[in-house]
């Protein structure tokens, strides 16, 4: 968890704040392009009990990903006095820049290990196993 107050703010939770894991990712396709920016979650309580007594934290996750938001959630009809709304915390991804154009972008070289047509570079030069190609 974030213990200090900067971290805190960044994540946009305070100490103690239970959030779901997945916030920020909010479809299947994006979670699988961007899992890389979740944690991990770890049990702080190493004491010989603690698996009976979990105090389960997440740890590494990349808050500067993500966007906090507070949501106002009301009643429809109550737009003009707002007197029954509650804020909501939400995540999100900010839009991505689009990448440029097709044509503007140069073909890069094959890097020295792998050859044209090849899909999987190998890091060893191992031989067995291999069939003759």
């Amino acid at each position: 968890g974030d213990l200090g107050i900067d971290a805190q703010a960044q994540a946009g939770t305070p100490a103690g704040f239970q959030v779901m894991f997945t916030r920020g990712i909010n479809t299947f396709s994006q979670m699988i392009d961007y899992w890389h920016y979740m944690g991990f979650l770890v049990n702080q309580n190493t004491a010989p009990y603690g698996e009976q007594f979990p105090y389960i934290v997440e740890q590494e996750r990349n808050h500067a990903a993500f966007v906090a938001a507070a949501v106002a959630v009301g009643d429809g009809s109550n737009v003009i006095t707002g007197a029954d709304q509650n804020f909501s915390n939400a995540w999100f991804l900010p839009t991505p820049i689009p990448a440029p154009a097709a044509a503007a972008m140069v073909a890069a070289p094959h890097p020295a290990h792998r050859r044209a047509g090849q899909a999987v570079a190998f890091a060893s030069s191992r031989q067995r196993g291999r069939l003759e190609g």
